[in-house]
């Protein structure tokens, strides 16, 4: 491969970079507003789960991106290898790129697990809401019967 042609091949690279940016930009704000959700008094699910669906084409667009990234970087791998130093400029930016997104990525996963312990607490809220009403329900029952009883024991 010649250099103009390995020069092309990396400023795909470093455009691919740039979309896989963008799609974890899009995924952290997804997730932060799944934090919300799940933050907030209201139960709604449903806005949380088409977010979920609408991260995961997210997350499918960026397996794309990598396999292609892949890819194209075993195509010239060796060139680039080989010469470093005449590639060094557009390396540096590749590099820098991909720090910035291992950034990104580190936050998408901080942000998933304090959405986790915010998904834990909410069901261990609505199991605690459960068990309530149903003591709520065997309370009442037990008043029924014992109202019962005593008005059964007057009548007689």
């Amino acid at each position: 491969m010649t250099y103009k042609e390995v020069q092309v091949q990396l400023k795909i690279l470093l455009e691919i970079l740039n979309k896989k940016k963008k799609l974890l930009e899009q995924i952290y704000t997804i997730t932060e507003n799944q934090a919300l959700i799940l933050g907030s008094k209201e139960n709604n699910m449903d806005l949380f789960d088409q977010l979920s669906c609408e991260k995961k084409q997210q997350i499918d667009q960026i397996n794309d991106l990598d396999k292609h990234f892949d890819d194209l970087y075993k195509k010239i791998s060796y060139n680039i290898q080989n010469n470093v130093e005449e590639y060094k400029d557009l390396i540096k930016s590749l590099q820098d790129q991909i720090k910035i997104i291992t950034d990104i990525g580190v936050k998408i996963q901080i942000q998933e697990e304090k959405n986790s312990q915010l998904i834990q607490m909410k069901y261990k809220n609505i199991r605690e809401e459960i068990k309530s009403i149903t003591k709520g329900k065997v309370q009442a029952v037990q008043v029924y019967k014992n109202i019962a009883s005593f008005t059964a024991r007057k009548i007689k």
